[in-house]
């Protein structure tokens, strides 16, 4: 579990605390015409939990979303990929 003490909340599996943060990132992204990026899926090993995720920012409206790959890990930086999401 993550701590998010700042926030009030501890971060849960199934992430219900952020729906009302994601949702405004997607309005606000909506409203200004550009596109709305996820947060990075850092459970880069689960493949499931990445398909699920995906399809869930999906139906919120989120046009892509960011994760972390093993193949992107290396011992000196950490990298990103984009990865679009298809439903």
């Amino acid at each position: 579990m993550m701590n998010f003490s700042f926030l009030g909340a501890t971060r849960s599996a199934a992430g219900t605390e952020l729906v009302y943060p994601r949702q405004k990132v997607v309005a606000t992204a909506k409203y200004f015409k550009a596109q709305a990026i996820d947060m990075v899926h850092i459970d880069y090993k689960d493949l499931k939990s990445l398909e699920k995720y995906s399809l869930e920012g999906a139906a919120m409206g989120f046009t892509g979303e960011r994760h972390i790959s093993s193949d992107t890990l290396m011992p000196s930086s950490i990298t990103s990929l984009d990865c679009a999401i298809t439903t």
